[in-house]
């Protein structure tokens, strides 16, 4: 009996998805949520600092150490910004208690918080 209880139960944890990856926001909400032309303060899974906006029409502003014009666009599941020098980073995204992170795979890159004025 025993035996037959942990063999269900290697069962289910083989066939449940983790948590993260029931969370992910479909890439338009993404957007909508994150192209609100409002800066965004953006931190890397590094934790190097900048400010980020992203408009409605795909274009955007990156500000760190220099400030570029970024743009970006849905491709299939991710949000992808285009940052330039930095190259192109596809995300999904989850919503977070502060706004929000971008993962790459499984791996957080990004999170966003609403930047202070």
């Amino acid at each position: 009996m025993a035996t037959r209880h942990i063999a269900l139960i290697a069962t289910a944890l083989l066939v449940t998805p983790p948590a993260a990856a029931q969370s992910f926001m479909a890439p338009a909400q993404a957007a909508q949520a994150l192209a609100d032309g409002q800066p965004w303060s953006v931190t890397t899974s590094e934790g190097r600092k900048g400010r980020m906006t992203l408009n409605r029409d795909g274009s955007g502003t990156f500000e760190g150490p220099i400030t570029i014009s970024i743009k970006w666009q849905i491709k299939a599941d991710d949000l992808c910004i285009d940052l330039k020098m930095a190259g192109n980073k596809c995300m999904r995204f989850r919503p977070t208690s502060s706004g929000y992170e971008g993962y790459r795979g499984a791996a957080l890159d990004l999170t966003f918080a609403r930047a202070q004025r």
